[in-house]
């Protein structure tokens, strides 16, 4: 499990940092599975 924990005085461009990040970590998730399943298929 991952915990974030952001402090800021201000709150302008905390959300769109966050979301890049979570977008970011997702791609790599999904790149991730696609070389999972090719080699899956190769089996």
């Amino acid at each position: 499990m991952i915990k974030l924990q952001i402090q800021s005085d201000k709150e302008d461009g905390v959300i769109d940092i966050i979301r890049a990040a979570i977008s970011a970590e997702i791609k790599r998730l999904e790149i991730d599975l696609n070389k999972t399943t090719k080699q899956i298929e190769k089996i």
